[in-house]
C-alpha cells in the first residue's frame, strides 16, 4: 500500500481507497489527474518514521523554477526527473517544491509549498508526490560482486576465529599446567622439606648421648614411678639422638640398630646418660667385660669416670680416637684400666663396704686400677652421699698382684678417716 496526495484538496490517502476521505474525489479522477502529470506513485513508507522539526519555507517567487532533488527509488524514475518532465510539459503551471525525505507534520502535508513559475509560462496544476522517507538507520551497503572479495574477506574473518582462539586456549592450558606443576612441586618440596629433609638435618646436628647404666627406662612423658608411660628399657651403650637435655630428663630418639626401640622418641632420666666424649672415656676404662658386670651401678661408674677426668687419665684408646673425642693423648703414664674376675668369685679387684658412714644409704666402693704400660696398680675408694654424689675419696698404692680380701677403716683422734686394706698373699696396706 502507498500514500498519494489528492490533486484536488492536497490531502493524503491510500492508493487502495475508492475515494478521497477529505474532498470525496473518486480514485478514478485522482489517478487520471496523476497520470496526466506523468508522475509515478510513491513507494511504500517503512513502519519507522522519525519526527523532525518542520522545514523552513522558502519563497521561490523571485528565483527561477527549480525542483529540489528527490532520492531515487529503485525501479522507478526519480522525483527530480518527474518534476522536470512536468515543468517541460506544463510550463505555465507553478511546480511545487519537492518535500524532504522525512515525513512532514500534518499541517505541512495539507498545505503544499507553491513554487512560482516564470511569468511567460502558464501555471501548471500542483502535483503532490509523497517521497519515501529515508530509514533512520544507515543504509545497507550494496553487496560486492561475488567474484571479487567475498572469499578474501571471509578468509580474513576466519583467521582470527580459527587461529587466535586456539593460541589463547593453548596459552591458557599451558598456564594452567605450569601453575599446577608449580603447585605440585611446591607441595612436594614442602612435604620433602618438612617430613624428610628437616628431620634428617635435625637428627644429624643433634648431639649424641649414651646410656651408661646397665638398664635405663624410656618413657613417653617426663614422669617417673609409673607404668602407663613406659616404653621399654635401654641397655648400656645405647646411642640416643638428643633433642634437649635438662637436669632431670632428656628428650631423645633411639638410634641403635637391632634395638626394639630403634627410632622411638621419648624421655630418659638425665643422670643415666653421658655425652659422647665422657661415654667413650668410661668405656675405655673397662679392661674386660667382667669389670662392666661387677661395677654395675651408675654412681660407681660415674665416680670412676670423674676420677679419671680429674687425674688426666684415659683407658685404652688410640691416638686418633682420643683426638677426635677431645681427650688427652695416650702416653705410658696416663693409660689405666680395670680388670676383674667373674662376679661369682669370692675375691676380686672390686670391694663394697659401708665404712665411711655406717648410717649411709649407699655402700662405699673400692676398685683396683692398673697401668697397662708399666703394670703399676692403685686402689681407689669412694664414699657416697644420699644423692649418690661422692663425699669422700682416696687412692692408695696396691701390690702388683692379688685381689682385695678385706678393707677396714675408722677415724683417728683428729676425726680423719683412714683405711686398712688386705690383699691375697697376706699383703696389707
Amino acid at each position: 500500500m502507498a500514500l498519494i496526495k489528492c490533486p484536488e484538496c492536497g490531502g493524503q490517502l491510500s492508493d487502495k481507497a475508492k475515494k478521497c476521505p477529505h474532498c470525496g474525489a473518486t480514485m478514478e479522477k485522482i489517478l487520471s489527474l496523476l497520470s496526466s502529470s506523468s508522475v509515478q506513485p510513491a513507494q511504500k513508507v517503512p513502519p519507522i518514521v522519525p519526527v523532525v522539526p518542520p522545514l523552513p519555507v522558502h519563497d521561490f517567487s523571485s528565483e527561477p523554477t527549480l525542483t529540489p532533488p528527490v532520492p531515487p527509488v529503485p525501479g522507478e524514475m526519480s522525483t527530480q526527473s518527474a518534476s522536470e518532465t512536468v515543468s517541460a510539459e506544463i510550463p505555465k503551471e507553478p511546480v511545487p517544491a519537492a518535500e524532504s525525505s522525512y515525513e512532514p507534520y500534518p499541517e505541512q502535508a495539507k498545505a503544499p509549498i507553491p513554487v512560482a513559475a516564470p511569468a511567460s509560462a502558464p501555471a501548471p496544476t500542483p502535483i503532490n508526490v509523497i517521497p519515501e522517507p529515508a530509514p533512520e538507520s544507515a543504509p545497507t551497503p550494496a553487496p560486492a560482486p561475488e567474484s571479487q572479495s567475498d572469499n578474501s574477506h571471509q578468509g580474513d574473518k576466519a583467521e582470527p576465529v580459527k587461529v587466535k582462539p586456539r593460541k589463547r586456549s593453548s596459552a591458557a592450558l599451558i598456564s594452567i599446567i605450569v601453575v599446577a606443576a608449580l603447585g605440585l612441586l611446591g607441595a612436594g618440596g614442602y612435604f620433602y622439606y618438612d617430613k624428610v629433609y628437616l628431620p634428617k638435618k635435625i637428627d644429624a646436628e643433634a648431639p649424641r648421648y649414651y646410656t651408661y647404666a646397665p638398664s635405663v627406662v624410656m618413657r613417653t612423658t617426663p614422669a617417673a614411678g609409673a607404668d602407663y608411660n613406659k616404653l621399654g628399657s635401654l641397655p648400656y651403650g645405647t646411642e640416643l639422638i638428643t633433642y634437649s637435655a635438662g637436669s632431670e630428663w632428656c628428650n631423645v630418639k633411639v638410634n641403635s640398630v637391632g634395638n626394639p626401640l630403634n627410632g622411638q622418641v621419648g624421655y630418659v632420666a638425665a643422670p643415666y646418660v653421658l655425652g659422647q666424649s665422657d661415654f667413650f672415656l668410661l668405656n675405655s676404662i673397662f679392661g674386660d667385660n667382667d669389670s662392666k658386670v661387677i661395677i654395675k651401678t651408675a654412681k660407681c661408674r660415674k665416680a670412676l669416670l670423674d676420677y679419671y677426668k680429674n687425674s688426666g687419665y684415659i683407658g685404652k684408646l688410640a691416638q686418633d680416637e682420643a683426638n677426635a673425642l677431645g681427650l688427652p693423648s695416650p702416653t705410658s703414664d696416663n693409660q689405666w684400666q680395670v680388670f676383674c674376675k667373674q662376679e661369682s668369685s669370692k675375691k676380686n679387684n672390686v670391694y663394697y663396704a659401708r665404712l665411711y658412714d655406717r648410717s649411709s644409704k649407699f655402700t662405699d666402693f673400692a676398685v683396683i686400677i692398673k697401668n697397662i704400660n708399666s703394670g703399676e696398680r692403685k686402689l681407689l675408694y669412694f664414699a657416697f652421699d644420699d644423692d649418690e654424689s661422692v663425699i669422700w675419696s682416696t687412692d692408695k698404692y696396691a701390690p702388683a698382684d692379688g685381689c682385695i680380701t678385706r678393707i677396714t677403716g675408722g677415724r683417728d683422734y683428729y676425726g680423719d678417716f683412714d683405711l686398712s686394706v688386705s690383699y691375697e698373699g697376706d699383703y696389707e696396706e
